[in-house]
């Protein structure tokens, strides 16, 4: 992300006492799942806290479980809590509008959708697809890593 609009985005949200609106890419979900100290967790235990708001749509949850319900080697009683956890806290959209801006992975597109539909101030990911989108940004929703969030937000 380029230094002036990291600066200009930390500025504004040091500012903001607004609850910001998140899409996060499944890979961070997954990522909390085997870091339980890490970054990816501490983004799971502020949803719970309710320092942002998760915008899901149903396409979204649905593939946080079947990723999630992959990895038979973490115990299922803890997969169960995370989902349930998430369950708990989302806020529930529905997309009613087609996108089509990421054509090397279209199943990336439902994370723009959801943004669209939620106006979300961010859409919190690691994937390429989607962090190589023009200027990091689709319409109003800028697209970072979490490092970047943690940083933008203030969060320590």
């Amino acid at each position: 992300m380029q230094d002036t609009l990291k600066k200009t985005l930390i500025r504004q949200w040091r500012k903001s006492e607004k609850q910001p609106k998140l899409v996060i890419d499944t890979n961070l979900i997954v990522s909390g799942l085997f870091s339980p100290k890490g970054l990816p967790s501490k983004l799971i235990e502020r949803l719970a806290k309710r320092h942002f708001q998760l915008c899901v749509t149903r396409p979204i949850f649905k593939e946080y479980e079947a990723v999630v319900n992959r990895f038979t080697k973490i115990s299922k009683t803890k997969r169960s809590k995370l989902i349930g956890k998430i369950r708990q806290h989302v806020f529930w959209f529905t997309s009613s509008q087609r996108i089509n801006a990421i054509k090397d992975d279209p199943t990336d597109n439902k994370f723009l959708e959801c943004a669209l539909a939620s106006n979300a101030d961010f859409i919190v990911s690691g994937d390429k697809h989607l962090l190589n989108l023009k200027n990091r940004k689709f319409k109003n929703t800028y697209i970072v890593r979490l490092s970047e969030l943690n940083e933008i937000l203030h969060w320590r």
